[in-house]
């Protein structure tokens, strides 16, 4: 590699344009200045739509609202809510659909700029299989009880059954002795 200062904003794009979960960069102001491929298809906005924008266009209210509120007090005060951290979040795809996402938030200072890098991973698949899981462990509960419940009317036809037909035989023996 060189020192080639377009070159290496060439590799950058290209490596970015490479990871499997979505890459925002923001300003300190919120403005959207890289938004890479994994971020396109899971949106569903072109580079184009969202650059300058405000990142809060990714997100649904209440956050939306919020948002810039939360830039200006980290700004103020240099205490981060996110930063540094991750969470579970819901994101907005341009098409209105709202989806689970973990959201991880790294601060950039370079000179006197700041920027935040959002890594953001999709959890709607997990989260579909977490449902199903639990879908699942439910109707297997329920059957649980199910077999239980068979078991136990078993049980009881069994010890109803047996002095039933005892008083049966009784009844037929005792029907047998009136008829000589």
């Amino acid at each position: 590699m060189t020192a080639d200062g377009a070159e290496n904003s060439g590799f950058l794009e290209t490596l970015l344009d490479s990871i499997v979960d979505a890459v925002i960069i923001i300003d300190a102001a919120g403005r959207i200045h890289r938004f890479n491929r994994s971020a396109q298809l899971m949106f569903g906005y072109a580079p184009g739509e969202v650059l300058q924008q405000n990142v809060s266009m990714l997100m649904p209210e209440p956050a939306m609202s919020q948002h810039d509120g939360y830039l200006r007090r980290y700004r103020e005060t240099g205490r981060a809510a996110i930063i540094g951290k991750g969470r579970e979040e819901r994101g907005l795809r341009k098409s209105g659909e709202t989806f689970p996402m973990r959201l991880s938030v790294g601060e950039s200072r370079h000179s006197q700029e700041v920027h935040f890098v959002g890594i953001i991973h999709d959890l709607t698949q997990q989260h579909a299989t977490e449902a199903k899981i639990k879908d699942l462990e439910r109707r297997l509960f329920h059957a649980d009880r199910l077999l239980t419940l068979g078991e136990l009317t078993a049980g009881i036809a069994h010890e109803i059954n047996q002095p039933l037909t005892a008083i049966a035989a009784y009844a037929d023996a005792a029907r047998h002795l009136v008829e000589k």
